[in-house]
């Protein structure tokens, strides 16, 4: 089993993602539906910094590419241009096909963790 983190940012799309991930606990149906098992699934409202985000972490023996296809098609559900994916010493920002702004590489200095 390996650890992913996400962040997924709230700066455009406040009202709606926190309705969605903290009210109906969508990340959590939605990763469990495409991944078989998934462990350990947390996830927390971190305010401050950067940008106000929600952390999203679990453990999955998928492969780190599986998963970001996976999360392609999470960024779009959201209206997200992207989410920031860590797992190990690898990170990425996963843009979704729909995505308005090319935020670049991924910088794990911005990357946040309760």
């Amino acid at each position: 089993m390996k650890t992913f983190e996400f962040n997924v940012g709230l700066t455009t799309n406040k009202q709606r993602v926190l309705k969605r991930f903290l009210t109906e606990n969508f990340t959590e149906w939605y990763f469990r539906y495409h991944l078989n098992p998934i462990k350990e699934y947390k996830s927390k409202l971190i305010i401050g910094g950067s940008e106000d985000c929600i952390y999203i972490s679990f453990e999955s023996p998928a492969h780190f590419s599986d998963i970001a296809d996976i999360v392609i098609n999470l960024a779009d559900m959201l209206e997200q241009d992207c989410i920031a994916m860590v797992s190990g010493n690898n990170g990425e920002l996963v843009h979704g096909l729909n995505f308005l702004n090319n935020w670049g590489q991924f910088n794990p200095t911005y990357f946040r963790r309760p």
